[in-house]
């Protein structure tokens, strides 16, 4: 598949009907390979603008680590979405799925490859702080649909279980932050206490 198709393909696949359509019929030719190449090709554009960016602004040093940096991001960004695909292909098993994790990686790696596409788009409203906020809202909530998507029908799962795949990192992170709260509270109040406690003596 050449580049024009490819990004083409991606495009097509928004609609959830051709991307239910699209899972069915390339179930068996889903590979890690072809979501790496889609992240990879996909985050082309942000990179290159970064590395155009320290080229014009920075001399022999900015030229060289843009390069290094653009390289990095080619390569970073799709294992970073390997990565979480990973998380949730765990948790969709514990909760019986039946799909590979490559079938999943790869489907999924769609709908991120257009959100990579454009966020080149994307740059200068993100940098306002109450757009920025509904555009990251709807940047979560789109992708989230589409992780639910590929979550029901990789796995076979129902509805409430795919669901529950897709929130239940949400929801560990939460409560990891949670726990990071109480811990630092807990931690200053210790503190105030031994510094009551070596005053008293």
């Amino acid at each position: 598949m050449d580049v024009i198709n490819r990004v083409g393909f991606w495009f097509d696949n928004l609609k959830p009907e051709v991307l239910e359509q699209t899972m069915e019929k390339q179930k068996a030719e889903a590979s890690l390979k072809e979501a790496f190449i889609n992240l990879a090709l996909a985050s082309l554009p942000i990179s290159l603008l970064i590395f155009i960016f320290m080229a014009v602004f920075g001399q022999l040093n900015g030229v060289v680590l843009g390069l290094i940096i653009s390289i990095a991001i080619i390569i970073f960004l799709p294992l970073i979405e390997f990565v979480s695909q990973g998380i949730y292909w765990i948790i969709a098993k514990l909760l019986g799925g039946s799909g590979t994790y490559a079938q999943q990686t790869y489907f999924r790696s769609i709908s991120a490859s257009v959100i990579l596409l454009i966020s080149i788009l994307l740059i200068i409203p993100l940098l306002i702080p109450c757009i920025g906020i509904i555009v990251r809202l709807i940047i979560a909530l789109f992708l989230s649909y589409y992780q639910y998507l590929v979550i029901k029908s990789v796995h076979g799962l129902s509805t409430s279980r795919s669901i529950a795949v897709v929130l239940a990192p949400v929801l560990l992170i939460v409560l990891l932050m949670l726990a990071m709260v109480v811990a630092y509270v807990l931690m200053i109040l210790a503190i105030l206490v031994m510094s009551v406690i070596s005053k008293g003596f």
